[in-house]
């Protein structure tokens, strides 16, 4: 459509046109580009393969810790949370590798954007806990 207009304004030979019609279609262009990237955001997110996925992340992570392979789950649980950073589940994992690895202040960390994030409040219990003996407890 847009390479009809042009192609009618650039046969008349009208300057005035193109002054206007190339910034409206640059940012047409650039408004359907964003809404593009931002429906495949949404939509990757809440398709069924992403959650598979998700899960596959956190089924690697636990394997990894149950044969003390900290390295190989920490790497994996990276990857996890730059792929869901709100994910309370992943970020208790992250600080139960950072406990275990004596970093006590990362964990504690951890178990703070845990909290953040825990709407469920699945890990409630776990999380005031940790908090309580890391001293991360905010009142």
């Amino acid at each position: 459509m847009i390479s009809v207009i042009l192609l009618t304004i650039g046969t008349s030979g009208s300057r005035t046109a193109w002054v206007v019609l190339i910034p409206i279609c640059l940012v047409a262009i650039a408004y359907g580009l964003s809404h593009t990237v931002l429906r495949n955001e949404v939509s990757i997110r809440c398709e069924p393969a992403w959650r598979l996925h998700v899960a596959s992340l956190r089924e690697t992570v636990e394997a990894h810790m149950e044969r003390g392979r900290t390295i190989e789950a920490l790497l994996v649980l990276e990857e996890w949370l730059r792929e869901d950073p709100h994910s309370a589940e992943a970020w208790v994992f992250r600080a139960r590798l950072d406990a275990a690895n004596g970093k006590l202040n990362r964990a504690r960390l951890a178990y703070q954007r845990a909290a953040r994030w825990d709407q469920e409040g699945r890990f409630t219990d776990e999380i005031r806990h940790a908090l309580e003996v890391l001293g991360g407890l905010s009142r």
